[in-house]
């Protein structure tokens, strides 16, 4: 026949501040064969300094004859003097209660933390240790345990500080993750962690349980919130601005006026082949959304007696045409050469790519018809304050 007890102390009974060695109330549960018992029963109970083997702590407590019904039982246990700061683990022993058979002995102990560590308290000089503090809180209703006095340091599963700064440490050892955890009893409401500075919440990330969102806020501001399905801010920037660049290769030049061409990655950049004639090369360029040019370069070669404008503009849809910024080749004779400028035309240096589109422009007076004059490629710099 299998027994079995589950058990829990509930609330103490005959305690006062001055007695220690008064019973202390017991409830339990007895299962044999994995039913509820019933009927008249003997117990000894006993404390024990360890869950197995150690010394007896205090006195033995025997209760003869008690009734337990539907496997409920509850009866006063007196151990004497039995409780101080150390934890102890309960034995109890059974037997039926018409018996005169030896009791069996059920396992295993029970650790005891809990509420006889509340008798102990009823009798000490303080109710907190040395160092802290119990006292009312004045924000909201409940005691506020405090301790020390502004540098003290708390650390957990380790003997020293990790770094000079630290307040509150916890130490993982053995396990291949640990957590640090906010808890709230109800699944619809929220948790909260909060960094605070003279008195004012400077930041904080909460998690609402009934939308299942995740807040962060910044002097009260949202300036992010992630959920399963991804991550919003209403005004996502970068603390500091990020430089970018687009480079357009010379065979992506093509002429505006369907006027004959070279343009190939083979024979080097390109050109118009029709000699004398006046008309501009062009190639789109792709740049991000609200980003600001600053810096307009363009390689290139002019062996020819006439120069190379080359621009870069934007055409808006309701038709107008904005120039950007402007590059000459006069002056820049023999070879590939390279000429910039950071002289960018202020009211459309930000780009809006959701109403403009952006190209280069290579424009000669007089082409030479030949590789003498060629445009080998274009880059635009610039900076963007956040991703597109």
């Amino acid at each position: 026949m299998k027994r079995n007890v589950l058990f829990a102390f509930g609330a103490l009974t005959g305690m006062n501040a001055s007695v220690l060695a008064e019973p202390i109330g017991y409830q339990g549960r007895l299962d044999i064969d994995s039913m509820p018992a019933n009927g008249i029963f003997d117990l000894e109970c006993r404390l024990f300094d360890a869950i197995v083997d150690g010394e007896q702590v205090g006195d033995t407590a025997i209760v003869d004859d008690l009734l337990v019904v539907n496997g409920l039982l509850n009866t006063p246990l007196d151990f004497g003097d039995a409780f101080d700061s150390s934890r102890v683990y309960l034995e109890i022993s059974i037997r039926d209660g018409d018996s005169e058979d030896a009791y069996e002995v059920l396992n295993p102990r029970q650790l005891i933390n809990s509420t006889p560590k509340a008798v102990h308290a009823l009798t000490a000089d303080s109710v907190v240790g040395p160092g802290w503090s119990l006292r009312d809180s004045l924000l909201t209703t409940g005691d506020l345990l405090t301790f020390g006095g502004g540098n003290d340091r708390v650390v957990i599963n380790r003997e020293e500080l990790s770094i000079p700064i630290e307040f509150f440490g916890v130490h993982i050892n053995g396990l291949d993750i640990g957590a640090m955890v906010i808890s709230h009893e109800d699944p619809m409401k929220s948790t909260m962690f909060a960094h605070v500075s003279g008195g004012v919440i400077g930041a904080s990330e909460v998690f609402n349980g009934e939308t299942r969102e995740l807040t962060m806020q910044i002097d009260a501001t949202d300036v992010l919130r992630a959920n399963s399905a991804g991550i919003q801010s209403a005004s996502f920037k970068y603390i500091n601005p990020v430089a970018g660049a687009v480079t357009v290769a010379g065979d992506v030049f093509h002429s505006a006026m369907g006027t004959p061409f070279l343009a190939s990655v083979f024979s080097g950049g390109a050109y118009i082949t029709d000699a004398n004639a006046a008309v501009p090369m062009v190639a789109p360029i792709t740049l991000p959304h609200n980003a600001t040019i600053t810096k307009f370069t363009a390689r290139f070669e002019d062996n020819a007696a006439t120069d190379l404008l080359i621009s870069l503009k934007g055409a808006s849809s309701d038709g107008s045409l904005l120039a950007i910024a402007d590059l000459s080749t006069m002056g820049a004779v023999g070879g590939i050469r390279s000429v910039s400028t950071t002289e960018i035309v202020k009211e459309n240096s930000m780009t809006d790519t959701l109403n403009t589109g952006y190209y280069i422009r290579a424009f000669c007076p007089a082409w030479p018809g030949d590789s003498t004059m060629r445009i080998w490629s274009v880059t635009v710099e610039y900076t963007v304050g956040g991703p597109n």
